[in-house]
This record gives structure tokens, sequence and C-alpha cells, in this order.
């Protein structure tokens, strides 16, 4: 009797912790669920790397502000390219670029200007929003930009032929008779009479001299970017034709 009177309160006791493991929830701690970004989204710097701004698998909203300057002296405008892709190089597989904008600054010689550059990704799936902003000045801009699928070649081409005539370029000029080579990172927007005035500082031209490609000397108005110089970026600095000697005495 004492016996099945154990079994009864025992199967009691069973049939009750059962019932209430049932009821219990088998997480106790609460389910966190968020977006992340599939893939990194970056900028490019006038080196030709992209800097990472928001990482990939980084949670959002996710707001990123990272500060940069301007590479060569007294430029007026800073372009901003939104690149998304784990590649550090423009030119490579997994590097799509988005868009891109410009934004005025204050003129100040290189390395002094503060920009900040902020990317946004909000509650609105797929959309990037890229401020720039020059803290001297306070200029500022924002642009949104809308994900999408990755670029085609011929987009990829596009977009490197129009970077190739925004960002500084490496350029080496020889002057033969003094045997001296210097390497300068030059603006392509720059006119010849702007770069000779910058290898005057240097040291390396003087007056009766010129910047001569494929044995032509390069007139002072014209720009550097529509020189049609290719990728060996070497010009020479040599004594000037005789004919241009004499145009500007006249002149």
């Amino acid at each position: 009797m004492k016996r099945s009177l154990l079994v009864q309160l025992f199967q009691h006791w069973l049939e009750k912790n059962i019932l209430k493991k049932r009821e219990t929830p088998h997480i106790k701690r609460p389910i966190e669920i968020s977006d992340v970004v599939s893939r990194s989204f970056g900028t490019l710097t006038y080196d030709g790397y992209i800097v990472k701004m928001i990482e990939k698998n980084t949670k959002v909203p996710i707001k990123i502000t990272k500060n940069f300057t301007n590479p060569l002296s007294f430029m007026k405008e800073i372009h901003v390219g939104v690149y998304q892709g784990e590649s550090l190089f423009p030119d490579e597989d997994d590097a799509d670029m988005l868009g891109d904008f410009l934004i005025n600054i204050e003129p100040m010689p290189a390395g002094q200007n503060k920009i900040d550059v902020t990317f946004e990704i909000g509650e609105e799936f797929g959309i990037l929003h890229a401020t720039a902003k020059d803290v001297y000045s306070g200029n500022e801009r924002t642009v949104k930009i809308i994900s999408r699928g990755r670029l085609s070649k011929q987009e990829k081409d596009k977009w490197t032929k129009t970077l190739s005539n925004i960002y500084p370029i490496e350029v080496n000029f020889n002057n033969t008779a003094a045997k001296k080579m210097v390497n300068l990172l030059v603006n392509p927007h720059s006119t010849i009479g702007e770069i000779k005035n910058k290898l005057k500082e240097a040291d390396m031209i003087n007056e009766n001299e010129g910047l001569f490609y494929n044995n032509k000397e390069l007139s002072d108005d014209s720009i550097l970017s529509s020189t049609n110089i290719d990728k060996e970026w070497i010009i020479e600095i040599r004594a000037r034709t005789d004919n241009r000697k004499k145009k500007t005495e006249k002149n």
C-alpha cells in the first residue's frame, strides 16, 4: 500500500514537471534580429587605395565618419568616389563604383585641409548616404546612393577613365642637361605653366628651358590631362627652341 502511494506521488510529480517543462520556452534569452551589410563600402584615396568606411557584416543602422585631407596644395575641390566590395584597388573585380560627387574646399597647402567623410546606412535597405564636409570652410555636401548590381566591364572602364582625369598623377621630370630627375604628384587639371612654377621652386628649370614630351614642347596654357602622355609619365626639361625664345622675347 505504501509502495503504491509512493508510485502515485512520483507519477504526479513527474507529470507536473513535464507539463511545466513543456510550457517553458526553450530559449530564455531574447532573440536579436538585425540586418547586416553584405559587402563593404569605401572611398578612394589619392594614392589609389580604397579605404573601407563600413565593413562587411556590419549591423545596420550604422553611421561612420573618417578624416581625410587635401593631397595637393591649393586644391579648390575634392572628388569623393563611393565603392562597394572587398578589393583595395578600384580596377579589381570585387570593387564596384556606386557613384561619386565633388565638394568645394578651402584652398590650402597640401595636408592642411580637414575633410570629414561620413557613410550612413539607415532603415532604408540598400540606400547609402555619403557626406563630405570641409571643416574650415564649413562647406558640406550629401548624396543619396542606391546600392545596385555589379558594374559591367564597359561601366567599370568608363569610371576608370574618369578617375584617371581627377586624381593626382605621378610624373617624372628629367633635366638631361643638369642630370637631375624629380618625381611629383601633379593635379591632371594643372596647366603646364603651373607645373613649371612648381619645378622652379624645386630649382629644376629656368626661364630658358621648357617641358618636352615626345620631342615636342608643351605650351604653357595646355592642360596636363589633354597632352596624351602615356603611362610612363616622363617629361623632359631642356632648352627651348629658337622660335619659342623669339616669340617670348617679342611678347
